[in-house]
């Protein structure tokens, strides 16, 4: 049985270093909760669907009259990466990985660039 993620000696040892340090892996993760809930809160008061999430990503259905894959290619086009899957249950949303504050404020001005 092989796992669908490897993860070579170099990540597992870099792994091991974080596990040594768990005040920064509290601080991070308090960031990156932070950052998810101002995108919400951002991407909600725009007219975003935004399901509850616990994870460092948010999967979203844009506002109404936007498609999602239009709003993915112009972002690429911009060179801000998110996820679309062209699946039927899918292909309504992007997936947005949580990022720093200057990438969360670069993505959301691109977005009211591409939504307006």
């Amino acid at each position: 049985v092989k796992d669908s993620y490897n993860v070579d000696a170099i990540a597992q040892a870099v792994a091991l270093a974080a596990l040594d340090d768990l005040d920064w892996i509290r601080a991070n993760t308090r960031k990156i909760i932070a950052q998810r809930n101002r995108l919400a809160g951002e991407l909600l008061h725009r007219g975003w669907d935004v399901p509850q999430s616990e994870t460092n990503f948010l999967f979203v259905r844009p506002p109404e009259g936007h498609e999602a894959k239009v709003i993915f290619e112009e972002l690429r086009r911009r060179n801000i990466f998110v996820r679309y899957f062209p699946y039927p249950r899918t292909s309504d949303r992007l997936r947005i990985t949580i990022g720093t504050p200057e990438d969360t404020s670069l993505l959301l001005a691109a977005l009211d660039e591409s939504t307006n």
